[in-house]
């Protein structure tokens, strides 16, 4: 049981690092004009997402059915992965990424 709440509070740390990350680079990124419509839009992106898995485990609520969640969520992070991969890829080999300009200190 011991081993169950340790890998869950890990990976409760692994995700709010993540999603400070993701934060933080789109927010580095957009420009300043149309930062609260990106972030809005990634937000609603985010609700739409949860509720997509919140909608499979009803949908797949028979236990004997887990592996399918189970393989839906490795294949949706997989292809999370590769999409972000190819994005870092093109980011690094094109144009460096714009980041936002501090003002001197007077």
């Amino acid at each position: 049981m011991h081993a169950l709440v340790a890998g869950l509070i890990l990976s409760r740390f692994g995700l709010w690092a993540f999603d400070l990350a993701v934060n933080q680079m789109i927010q580095e990124t957009a420009e300043p004009e149309a930062l609260g419509a990106v972030m809005g839009v990634q937000g609603s992106l985010q609700s739409l997402c949860q509720l997509l898995a919140y909608t499979a485990g009803v949908v797949v609520s028979q236990p004997e059915r887990f592996p399918l969640l189970i393989a839906g969520s490795v294949g949706v992070v997989t292809m999370v992965a590769l999409l972000f991969s190819s994005f870092a890829v093109r980011s690094r080999c094109a144009v460096p990424v714009r980041l936002v300009e501090v003002p001197p200190s007077p």
